[in-house]
């Protein structure tokens, strides 16, 4: 039996792209290290997959897709309002998140959340 690597591994080491497993670790360690950032980053993915942003080909979203995804935009619209109203407590990463979401959201006091 051959002690090559299987051809897909030589593949991804030379364009250098990270396998799964790194991405995994990272991950984990931000979501004990920045829990805030962590949390920004999953409430993303959960409104981008709403919006059918990594939905594999052919498939279409549930329903408790779609509620995940408005759940994570009411919590990303509180949270820009809270890196808004204290800069001085976030990362610059963070603010330049809450532009880009103004950007495209209304995060206004006047948008009620229908949560409330």
């Amino acid at each position: 039996m051959s002690s090559a690597r299987p051809i897909w591994r030589r593949r991804k080491r030379r364009t250098g792209q990270r396998s799964a497993g790194h991405v995994l670790i990272v991950e984990q360690f931000a979501k004990f290290v920045r829990p805030d950032l962590w949390k920004e980053h999953s409430e993303g993915e959960d409104l981008d997959y709403m919006f059918g942003i990594g939905v594999p080909e052919a498939c279409g979203i549930s329903g408790s897709d779609w509620r995940r995804g408005m759940a994570a935009k009411f919590s990303l619209i509180h949270r820009v309002r809270e890196v808004n109203a204290n800069l001085s407590t976030v990362s610059e990463y963070t603010i330049e998140f809450a532009k880009l979401f103004v950007e495209r959201w209304d995060c206004s006091k006047e948008y009620v959340d229908p949560r409330l």
